[in-house]
């Protein structure tokens, strides 16, 4: 279950991304982007969707072991990469810090559901 959430809040996340990209730029760093930015936003959003969609399980399983961790990697990942961008950049919206505690939590969530079903 948890799996499939963090997975469901990829894919909305990168759709938001491709439809949205101005803003959720301004929900989360408080700065609508440039031209530019708006592009890389939709590509970044086309990343999220597809990583999304090639991590949703088939069946009972997920399709091979790879993907989870991939998974849980984004996670940490997207929660460093937003607190260097708070910290470096003095960029901060609405939901930046909420953005971390997410990933981190997802993160965490992760870690605990890998470590279960190794053993």
């Amino acid at each position: 279950m948890w799996l499939k959430l963090g997975i469901i809040a990829e894919g909305v996340t990168g759709l938001a991304l491709i439809a949205f990209p101005a803003t959720v730029g301004w929900l989360l760093l408080g700065q609508e982007p440039d031209t530019a930015g708006v592009a890389l936003g939709r590509l970044a959003g086309v990343g999220l969707a597809c990583f999304a969609v090639a991590c949703w399980p088939t069946g009972s399983r997920v399709a091979t072991p790879a993907p989870p961790y991939a998974l849980w990697l984004l996670q940490v990942g997207m929660a460093t990469c937003l607190v260097f961008i708070a910290l470096g950049t003095g960029l901060a919206g609405a939901l930046l810090w909420p953005g971390v505690a997410y990933h981190l939590g997802a993160a965490i969530v992760l870690l605990r559901l890998f470590r279960r079903t190794a053993s």
